[in-house]
């Protein structure tokens, strides 16, 4: 039997701080495998800029970080950049894994009882999904809603940072014309962190769907076939990184330190 000790790297992508809900919820399940989350914070949020932006910019950070680390997993916990760019990056990025953050609208329309689905995500990957969106409307009323107001206040509500409780639900109900769905869609990360205010904007809800366990599932197959080869890993501490380093992100520190990372440092890209 051959031991391998090295570790499995894992590298978790978002435009700003809605990726830590995929973060925590892989790192309760997978707590022995390394993490670096990575957010673009000089260019936050990514859902209403172009693909060609949104493409170009990840390749460039992820090339910048590999120059000092290796990763064998890329997790791109952000909606917007998984429908504009994971086909692409899988081509330039063939020797990584690479999962995606995808609007669970099949396992929505299972979960339905009234047939009423909203999709609740960024511009562009309400854009991206219509498609999708087009091949379950005959038997389901699938619409969709979108704001960049809603995606800043929730990355305020993580930061810390008060948030008019009101003001959030107030957008969701203008922009869902008072239809009432049963099931809501998460299609974006920052969602899962202002959950009781979508509950409460959308009284009929009974089910928040969001792609955390997809990703887990592919993530825990990936290391049981490591498992399965007789490779062994070690533990390593986890890293932040952003592209943007200012005093309100030094302000982040304690909150990365309480999930487990020891430490943040700036990229410049």
């Amino acid at each position: 039997m051959q031991y391998i000790n090295r570790p499995i790297n894992v590298l978790i992508f978002d435009s700003g701080l809605g990726g830590l809900s995929i973060y925590k919820y892989l790192f309760y399940n997978l707590p022995s495998l390394n993490y670096v989350y990575v957010f673009d914070s000089k260019f936050f949020p990514y859902g209403d800029k172009e693909d060609l932006f949104i493409i170009n910019r990840v390749i460039k950070i992820i090339n910048k970080i590999q120059k000092n680390r290796s990763f064998e997993i890329i997790v791109l916990a952000c909606n917007t950049v998984s429908v504009t760019s994971i086909g692409i990056l899988k081509k330039v990025f063939p020797n990584q894994m690479i999962l995606g953050s995808f609007p669970e609208v099949d396992i929505a329309v299972h979960s339905t009882k009234n047939n009423i689905v909203c999709l609740l995500a960024t511009r562009k990957t309400v854009e991206h999904m219509s498609n999708v969106i087009e091949r379950y409307s005959k038997k389901y009323e699938i619409y969709s809603i979108y704001s960049s107001e809603i995606v800043e206040l929730a990355e305020k509500k993580i930061r810390g940072i008060t948030v008019s409780k009101n003001r959030i639900q107030s957008i969701l109900i203008d922009l869902s014309d008072h239809k009432n769905p049963d099931t809501i869609i998460l299609g974006c990360t920052h969602f899962s962190f202002i959950s009781s205010e979508i509950k409460e904007a959308f009284p009929s809800c009974i089910h928040l769907i969001d792609s955390k366990r997809s990703i887990y599932n592919e993530l825990l197959n990936f290391v049981y076939k490591q498992q399965k080869n007789k490779i062994f890993y070690g533990k390593s501490k986890n890293l932040v990184l952003c592209t943007g380093f200012d005093y309100k992100i030094k302000k982040l520190y304690d909150l990365f330190i309480t999930i487990g990372f020891s430490d943040i440092q700036r990229i410049i890209v």
